[in-house]
């Protein structure tokens, strides 16, 4: 049972790369994908890690991304919302990034520098501006 719950484990995690990598937000060129995703995110401020254990900071104001940062390190600014996820298409020398909420006060996403390798996140809401400090 636990090796067939491990198999189904790593098939969810590889279908969900292939998606992104193929054709999400990730992918150079790519538009917005699909909405599968019921919850509409809270507007404030979001902050997560992601599998490295960088911080990962953004504001979601107005139907808006308005700032990412990795690291305290700005990749994009303004990006718009629609059915509760985003889409940022790459471009050469630039960040790209798309995500989507699973709850009203949790997202998920992903991340990649130009064409390098796709790094996975997740963030929840905070009372916490820090942003807005900067």
């Amino acid at each position: 049972m636990k090796r067939f719950l491990a198999v189904s484990a790593l098939l969810s995690v590889l279908a969900v790369a292939g998606a992104i990598t193929a054709g999400g937000v990730v992918a150079k060129g790519g538009g917005p994908a699909a909405s599968t995703s019921t919850s509409i995110g809270l507007e404030g401020y979001y902050e997560g890690r992601d599998h490295y254990g960088r911080q990962i900071e953004l504001l979601y104001r107005n139907h808006h991304i308005e700032h990412f940062f990795i690291h305290m390190t700005q990749i994009h600014g303004r990006v718009p919302v629609q059915h509760s996820r985003w889409d940022q298409p790459c471009h050469d020398d630039a960040y790209c990034s798309q995500g989507h909420w699973e709850t009203s006060h949790r997202l998920t996403g992903a991340y990649r520098y130009n064409h390098g390798a796709v790094v996975h996140f997740h963030a929840h809401r905070s009372p916490y501006q820090r942003i807005s400090a900067r």
